[in-house]
């Protein structure tokens, strides 16, 4: 009995074991198949990834090259004059043709002639060109590539206090707000407590100031200072940490001088290599406070090479300009001293 008795127990213990190792076994086959579905790579997100991922470089003369997602140009950049495109329908080798917008933004293309290409985008431009041809062509499908494009007509650039400084493709719609945000906001530094300058941060365009009270639309909330943007528009944001004082006009070489304690005038213009020919020296302006609301002082400054008047002393941030030809309106002023910021500002931050 007791021997009968051992056989059925180690039977049993047997079959649960065999049990076990299925039940365990059947598990690890489980996990492995979860963890390869798991690891597996999802295909339309990586795709859709990898689509985002893939660029194309945007150049313009005399300009940095850029590189834009596939998407982006697309969907956001407007065509301009002197873009190349290359259009082919799917399915007919022959139309594939490599085209350049004509300055007057139209393009030809078989079977629908002239097209207007300009201001519009290349998704646009396909729907277009695709309802034209389906006169023609039952259910054309039609591809437009950009193949080289010329950024400066469809693009802005912002520099100074912002976290990604640089050129920007625009929309129509596209705001002064939007651009801050596409610039990733403004900079600031928490350890060395520096940020940004809204009272000397300025907007040109065309070469002039564009009156922007930068502090009401982004302290007040004012958005009637919050202007649509157009192609080569340029904006500076200034930093608190502005160490220097900027030497414009009829000198030798205008520039952007490191501020040191104690600078004066008479240092400033010596460093920019003294007067250009032609230069007013008996009306030399010194600007404080920033272009949009600006503190001018007015300074005959060949009396103060003469010992008649003392030399003043400079402050960080302020611009010395030097006329050709006499103001009749001190509103002329940052007017005339945009074209000499906006070169010096560009050359400084190697744009």
């Amino acid at each position: 009995m007791f021997y009968r008795a051992m056989g059925k127990t180690f039977i049993s213990l047997i079959i649960n074991v065999t049990l076990f190792s299925i039940c365990y076994y059947h598990n690890v086959l489980a996990q492995n198949s979860f963890k390869k579905q798991f690891d597996k790579p999802r295909v339309g997100l990586l795709d859709k990834r990898t689509t985002m991922k893939q660029s194309v470089d945007v150049s313009g003369s005399n300009s940095s090259t850029l590189t834009f997602s596939r998407d982006e140009i697309n969907t956001q950049y407007l065509i301009s004059p002197g873009d190349i495109l290359e259009i082919s329908v799917w399915g007919e080798p022959e139309m594939k043709e490599t085209i350049t917008v004509r300055p007057d933004g139209y393009i030809s293309y078989f079977l629908i002639g002239d097209i207007k290409a300009e201001g519009k985008t290349i998704e646009k431009l396909k729907e277009e060109i695709t309802r034209k041809l389906s006169k023609y062509i039952r259910a054309p499908h039609v591809t437009v590539i950009g193949r080289k494009f010329n950024s400066q007509k469809s693009s802005v650039i912002i520099l100074g206090a912002v976290v990604h400084p640089g050129r920007y493709l625009i929309q129509k719609d596209t705001t002064l707000v939007d651009l801050i945000a596409m610039a990733g906001g403004f900079k600031y530094d928490y350890k060395m407590h520096a940020g940004y300058n809204l009272t000397a941060s300025y907007f040109s365009r065309n070469n002039k100031l564009v009156p922007i009270n930068f502090s009401s639309l982004f302290k007040k909330g004012d958005m009637s200072q919050n202007i649509r943007l157009q192609p080569g528009d340029f904006v500076y944001i200034a930093s608190t940490e502005e160490r220097s004082v900027y030497v414009l006009g009829a000198v030798r070489k205008p520039k952007k001088e490191i501020f040191e304690s104690g600078m004066t005038l008479v240092n400033a213009i010596a460093s920019a290599g003294g007067f250009a020919f032609g230069a007013k020296q008996s009306n030399v302006y010194i600007v404080s406070n920033g272009l949009s609301n600006p503190k001018v002082k007015k300074v005959n400054f060949s009396e103060i090479i003469k010992g008649n008047e003392q030399d003043i002393c400079l402050s960080p941030g302020d611009i010395i300009y030097v006329p050709r030809s006499f103001l009749s309106k001190i509103s002329e002023l940052p007017n005339r001293i945009i074209p000499f910021l906006n070169v010096i500002i560009k050359e400084h931050e190697a744009f």
